[in-house]
């Protein structure tokens, strides 16, 4: 009991605040220049004046997530710099936390390791250094975890009741992942024997949390039609692009390929040592030995199984939505190591501390190599890396600048196509708040289809109309490169003095350019000269 709690003593006095300090340091030390992903703008602008109908967040909301940050901007009045020290502070609280559920479960060496695999593992890395949710629904979903695994250990009904504060909770930070844990709440309720006396009070619990911060996201976005209609067309659309592309079954298998591709990219060898460390509970010459703990397998498969089995079935086409399970998988890995390093060590006792070493390392070493090496798209989607993050900031800065140094305001639009997440409509919004700046209206907003044009001016300004009016005062209409409406003409040109930069534009001073738009793109443009 004395050498457990000197244990214990060690993790909380040494280890955890060496590993915070590790947190603090490398996420400030490389966080993003730039706000990385079109949902990172619109987390920005709901920061200046949330409206899910608009968009700002997107549906469903995300509001106990930007108001955290609202409350970070306190601090660094920079939406950008407010949520990534929100993702910073977030990634110490979720190591805190592992260390802490894997110590309970597995023992000192085993928490110290997946600490150590926590602070080097890519996506966790990645996500601590972005104004992105994932993280801090990682942190949040490891409350919701560590609360009721002392709720089940103690069997102390505060701790269940918090545990349903933090669930509902988590519903504001991202509704998806309470739906994920609710398997989690009815096995607390089920193995801690309050099923029947307390199963409506539960619900009636978790109710009330939501609506704490469902009433408000109703309210300002302008009442329940309108914030039903906003949910409803962003389904919707997302049902028609990607269901009705592809159907289920294609769907399924993309999903499932990104899931592992995610997964591949965060816990290769880790994967593997999981798959390994079976072997001593199913071979006859080990296997009485090594039992299985039922309650441990249970608790675990309701923690991850819900995530791996719902997620597939939505669209996986951001790394971060593997993140919370990615979380607690590195706990079960930290876990299997010293499983092997004891079953190695029954057999060779000097061999023990060198297997936990070597399998330590190998995983550390991976991780550490998946961060800082892998490209930017070594996947479909952008890989979980620096230099991603290097690469979108550097883009940003040359695409932003160029349009600021080459066209004035007054006499400029912007006609964005480019890549929807990263050099959509917001961000261009966001970094050029004085253009005027024009796409096609997302399928996901209410005024798609009757206004197919969306125009945007700074923070504040956002209207939709049927075409595109350039007016006379303006004579540049610029865009990302080759990416209008199709292939290159002859009518493009590019910017002499940042040739490299992805962005083209019509000058339309030139009269037979002004012919060309109204003959090809009549459907799109209305040009208010002679």
């Amino acid at each position: 009991m004395r050498g457990r709690a000197k244990s214990l003593s060690w993790l909380l006095t040494v280890f955890l605040p060496a590993g915070g300090l590790m947190i603090l340091i490398t996420r400030w030390l490389w966080h993003s220049r730039h706000l990385l992903h079109w949902d990172s703008v619109q987390f920005a602008l709901a920061m200046n004046q949330f409206d899910v109908s608009q968009h700002q967040p997107h549906p469903p909301g995300y509001i106990v997530y930007v108001y955290l940050g609202k409350l970070f901007q306190l601090i660094w009045p920079d939406p950008n710099i407010a949520l990534i020290i929100l993702s910073i502070i977030s990634s110490v609280v979720a190591f805190c936390l592992v260390v802490l559920l894997v110590q309970r479960w597995f023992g000192k060496t085993a928490g110290i390791i997946a600490g150590l695999l926590f602070l080097t593992n890519p996506l966790v890395w990645f996500h601590g250094l972005v104004a992105e949710v994932y993280i801090v629904e990682a942190a949040a979903a490891l409350v919701v975890v560590w609360l009721a695994d002392t709720f089940l250990r103690t069997r102390h009904q505060k701790f269940l009741w918090w545990m349903i504060v933090a669930l509902g909770a988590l519903g504001g930070i991202r509704q998806s992942t309470e739906v994920v844990l609710l398997p989690l709440l009815v096995y607390v309720l089920v193995t801690g024997g309050v099923w029947r006396q307390m199963a409506w009070k539960v619900l009636a619990g978790l109710a009330a949390v939501n609506l704490i911060w469902f009433v408000p996201v109703v309210t300002m976005s302008g009442g329940l039609a309108s914030y039903l209609t906003a949910l409803w067309r962003l389904t919707r659309a997302t049902i028609s692009d990607e269901y009705g592309l592809q159907g289920l079954v294609g769907l399924l298998i993309t999903n499932f390929a990104f899931t592992m591709q995610i997964l591949r990219q965060a816990l290769l060898p880790g994967l593997l040592i999981l798959l390994l460390a079976v072997l001593p509970f199913i071979a006859e010459e080990s296997k009485k030995k090594y039992r299985i703990d039922w309650s441990g397998v249970r608790f675990w498969l309701a923690v991850i199984l819900p995530g791996l089995l719902i997620i597939p079935l939505i669209l996986v086409k951001n790394s971060g939505y593997m993140l919370t399970i990615t979380v607690f998988l590195l706990g079960l890995v930290a876990a299997a190591i010293v499983l092997l390093a004891r079953v190695v060590g029954n057999w060779r006792t000097r061999y023990r501390t060198p297997i936990a070493a070597i399998l330590t390392a190998i995983v550390l070493g991976f991780q550490s190599w998946a961060f800082f090496a892998l490209p930017v798209r070594a996947f479909y989607y952008v890989s979980a890396s620096i230099n991603s993050i290097r690469t979108i900031d550097d883009d940003l800065d040359e695409v932003m600048s160029t349009i600021e140094k080459n066209f004035p305001p007054n006499e400029s639009a912007v006609w964005v196509t480019g890549d929807y997440v990263f050099f959509g409509q917001r961000h261009f919004q966001y970094y050029l708040p004085e253009y005027d700046v024009y796409t096609v209206t997302p399928k996901s907003f209410v005024d798609y289809p009757e206004r197919p044009i969306w125009h945007v001016r700074g923070k504040n300004v956002s209207d939709f109309s049927d075409k595109l009016t350039l007016t006379g005062n303006v004579r540049y209409l610029v865009f990302i490169r080759q990416e209008i409406f199709g292939p290159a003409d002859d009518y493009q040109q590019i910017v002499k003095d940042a040739p490299d930069a992805p962005l083209a534009y019509y000058n339309l001073d030139d009269a037979d350019t002004r012919e060309f738009l109204r003959n090809k793109y009549n459907n799109y443009f209305v040009i208010e000269r002679d």
